[in-house]
């Protein structure tokens, strides 16, 4: 793993000891913005030494500092861990899986949690989602408040009202404190297909207090309360910029062939950033034309 400058320069790397090839997973990374890196990783087979000491099978979250020195590991039970971002206070949010949670915030009930950890890795508050609520994504605003996105089939709360997903699948977001508390929760809309994957790779980012990013997958038709749209042949896209103090929709953009999957990040300004494997993408100027067939594509939705 590896750490570079705005320019391209390596600024620092680690890498992981072990007694067997090929037995650990990297799964997620994130960082805080002191330049600290949080790592989720899987020793599947034999053990690893992360910078602390030998450790057997089992899924980790390992926190090193800006130099790459290690500061410290906790276990994640029952290989949980679904998302991860910093804050600029050096803490960390993670949403894990049912049963899931760290240390003081584990839980055994059948839900998601939703947990904050201090910059030493111990439990600040944790808070519970059960219901339909399935594959949960967050990103945290510049003030600190944290935004959640998940899957929604069925009905759920996220601390507000009892969200619905209607006939299908859908987007449901929410916004907590950095407390904890629940600011406001809303779903967008629901999908008339009934198939289980009518929605996939939900992605969530925000640069701003002002606005969120969501991007989502979706086959067949879908409306996110501004209008169905219908897929073109088989998986499109969907992204949307979404109002930060409300949930409502301010602007939103229908991809067609965005690939097997896509990535998003937002800027500043409130535009997004959208990465395919597609190169046949349409991002509103006609699909691309490459020389290859296959490839990474990068583009700048003004949303």
């Amino acid at each position: 793993m590896s750490s570079f400058s705005s320019p391209g320069a390596l600024l620092g790397s680690v890498g992981f000891s072990c007694c067997q090839v090929n037995g650990v997973l990297l799964n997620r990374v994130a960082a805080d913005t002191f330049g600290n890196a949080f790592v989720e990783t899987n020793v599947q087979t034999g053990n690893y030494d992360f910078g602390g000491g030998s450790r057997p099978f089992g899924e980790y979250l390992i926190k090193y500092d800006a130099a790459f020195n290690y500061q410290w590991d906790i276990v994640i039970p029952n290989n949980s861990a679904a998302a991860m971002r910093g804050d600029g206070a050096g803490n960390l949010f993670v949403t894990s899986l049912s049963p899931g949670g760290f240390g003081a915030c584990a839980t055994s009930a059948d839900t998601i949690v939703l947990s904050k950890l201090n910059p030493a890795g111990s439990c600040l508050w944790a808070k519970t989602f059960g219901g339909g609520l399935d594959k949960p994504n967050l990103t945290i605003g510049p003030n600190g408040n944290v935004h959640l996105a998940g899957q929604l089939k069925g009905t759920a709360s996220l601390g507000g009202n009892t969200l619905s997903s209607g006939n299908g699948e859908t987007i449901a977001l929410a916004k907590l404190s950095n407390t904890g508390a629940h600011m406001w929760s809303v779903s967008l809309g629901n999908s008339n297909n009934n198939a289980s994957n009518s929605l996939k790779h939900l992605q969530i980012s925000t640069k701003n207090a002002s606005d969120v990013i969501v991007a989502a997958m979706f086959n067949g038709s879908v409306d996110v309360g501004v209008g169905k749209w219908q897929s073109s042949n088989g998986w499109d896209a969907v992204v949307l910029k979404i109002d930060a103090t409300n949930g409502a929709v301010l602007n939103q953009f229908h991809i067609t062939a965005p690939g097997s999957k896509i990535a998003v990040a937002s800027t500043s300004l409130g535009d997004a950033i959208v990465s395919s494997d597609n190169p046949m993408i349409d991002l509103g100027c006609g699909p691309l034309k490459p020389m290859q067939s296959t490839g990474v594509v990068l583009g700048s939705l003004p949303l």
